[in-house]
């Protein structure tokens, strides 16, 4: 199983630093720190490229939204 989880996180590692940005955004937020915006736009940024890779261009264009709010 380890084999599997580690092929996948190795073959998708945008995605996975977007996920784990994610995760540091909310902890930074939930903390009330300033460095939750700029690791959430920085793992905006990351789901952009993964969705416009993948051809999800309405996730794309979504995304460049919440970009543009933060």
């Amino acid at each position: 199983m380890w084999e599997t989880v580690a092929e996948y996180l190795s073959t998708h590692r945008i995605e996975t630093l977007g996920s784990i940005l994610t995760v540091i955004c909310v902890w930074y937020n939930a903390q009330a720190n300033v460095w939750g915006w700029i690791i959430g736009i920085a793992a905006t940024g990351c789901y952009i490229y993964v969705f416009y890779d993948a051809f999800l261009y309405s996730d794309y264009l979504l995304n460049i939204y919440f970009l543009l709010m933060s």
